[in-house]
């Protein structure tokens, strides 16, 4: 949630992720139909999942980012009670809660159509979507990037497993289609924090040329924007001059991060197809030191601001004190809600304002012999998952008066 309505939201980043996924994916399936490795229906195909699975790449993270994700595990972390009768594994799920393992639950299990498959995604686009290879308990051992975070939940583990068996995916490797919505998702959101930066007032435009330009390719791209800009709209000052190049500037890079990350996949290519690549291909291509760069000025000069701080633990707040109302709700639920009350109903009031649908997956884990407890906590951090930053606010303050 931002004042500032030209910054980007969730959506429109996936938006934009999804458009850069497209023109890389298009990129990449041509050269693999020239050389006789796919033909036209395939290249095709390749083309429309990697612009679906960037589209939803982010749909399961909660409200605030990872500031959100936070949130949830700090209060997993505060509220052990919770756990009774999980396995390891089961509470692993929310000690290292993470959206990209929501997202694969939301599409699978949580957004119902006529029946109980979620979207009903075919294999390949399920294969697609998962950005991270293990499950909690397993996260983080090797050091790998895509073994770093939980790709799943327990929850969804045997609907992973038949994917991965069905597309031909080892256990340890990925879809190569997700390096292509991995690559985008770098390409896109190093450029454009910088760009919402400018727009926020909080980083100037020099500050960002100076430090891109160290690298050739760097100045490169500062100077073609500088020339553009002088070329097209010379009488632009001040704030609205930084915008202006920031914009140019983003075009020029993504155009030239896209060619070379096309490139970076046909140079690795037999790795990637084989399942043995675990790096990311903005890492291997000729604008890793670019990219680099931009991530580590919207650390340093965006994400520190003083302003988007407070938003961040105003959130962590807000979904902390969510995740309690909500939990009051779901501890003693069974199949149609809290068996008893604590005197005047807010227990059942609580269960009340969770999502009928959310509601309905919970009854029907707790009928297929998921654990009463794991079923409880995972209705909640769906529930708060589901709400946008705004609507998380709202609810908050129209309920908690915070």
């Amino acid at each position: 949630m931002d004042p500032t309505d030209a910054v980007r939201t969730r959506l429109t980043h996936s938006l934009e992720v999804s458009s850069v996924a497209r023109g890389l994916a298009r990129s990449v399936a041509l050269t693999e139909t020239r050389n006789g490795h796919a033909t036209q229906p395939q290249a095709n195909a390749i083309e429309a999942i990697a612009s679906t699975v960037a589209l939803l790449h982010d749909i399961g993270n909660p409200p605030f980012g990872h500031a959100g994700e936070g949130a949830i595990r700090n209060w997993v972390e505060k509220n052990p009670d919770a756990r009774k009768g999980m396995s390891d594994a089961e509470w692993a799920d929310f000690k290292q809660f993470e959206g990209n393992a929501q997202t694969i639950r939301l599409v699978s299990r949580l957004q119902h159509l006529a029946r109980d498959e979620g979207l009903n995604l075919t294999c390949g686009t399920m294969a697609a979507l998962q950005k991270y290879v293990p499950s909690a308990c397993l996260a983080g051992k090797d050091g790998r990037h895509s073994h770093k975070k939980p790709g799943f939940f327990q929850s969804e583990s045997n609907l992973v497993q038949s994917v991965r068996e069905r597309t031909g995916i080892p256990n340890d490797g990925r879809n190569p289609i997700t390096l292509l919505m991995e690559a985008a998702d770098d390409i896109c959101f190093a450029v454009v924090d910088i760009e919402d930066g400018i727009k926020k007032g909080v980083v100037a435009w020099d500050q960002i040329a100076n430090s891109v330009s160290q690298d050739a390719l760097g100045k490169d791209l500062v100077d073609s924007s500088a020339t553009y800009l002088k070329q097209k709209a010379d009488h632009l000052v001040g704030s609205a001059r930084d915008e202006a190049v920031a914009q140019i500037f983003r075009v020029h890079f993504i155009a030239k991060a896209v060619a070379a990350c096309a490139r970076a996949f046909t140079e690795n290519r037999t790795e990637i197809m084989s399942g043995s690549f675990h790096r990311e291909l903005v890492e291997v291509s000729t604008v890793a030191k670019v990219l680099k760069t931009c991530k580590d000025l919207a650390a340093q000069r965006v994400y520190s601001h003083p302003g988007i701080l407070k938003m961040e633990l105003m959130g962590c707040r807000v979904i902390s004190d969510l995740m309690t109302m909500y939990w009051k709700g779901a501890v003693e639920a069974d199949h149609d809600g809290p068996k008893r009350s604590d005197g005047n109903g807010m227990p059942r009031r609580a269960f009340a304002l969770v999502s009928e649908n959310y509601r309905r997956v919970f009854a029907k884990s707790i009928s297929n012999g998921v654990s009463k407890s794991y079923a409880r906590l995972q209705l909640i951090t769906d529930q708060v998952c589901g709400m946008t930053d705004s609507y998380a606010c709202r609810v908050h303050s129209e309920v908690l008066g915070g």
